[in-house]
């Protein structure tokens, strides 16, 4: 999701160089965009609490073993 999420980011932020661009068009899409980074950085905080849960099953089970 992180990789659609970033490709729909730098599809926006093409979109809002554009000279041509309405101020309305431009705050709708400037919304969209943080609603896409508010959501990966949800992503990644999940994710990080995964990893951090297999870490600490890895290192009690080499606890285990020695």
């Amino acid at each position: 999701m992180i990789d659609k999420n970033l490709e729909k980011l730098k599809v926006l932020s093409k979109e809002l160089e554009d000279e041509n661009i309405s101020l309305d068009e431009s705050y709708k899409k400037y919304t969209e965009a943080c609603g896409i980074i508010e959501e990966s950085i949800k992503e990644l905080e999940e994710t990080k609490g995964k990893v951090t849960v297999l870490r600490n099953k890895i290192e009690e089970m080499i606890e285990e073993n020695l």
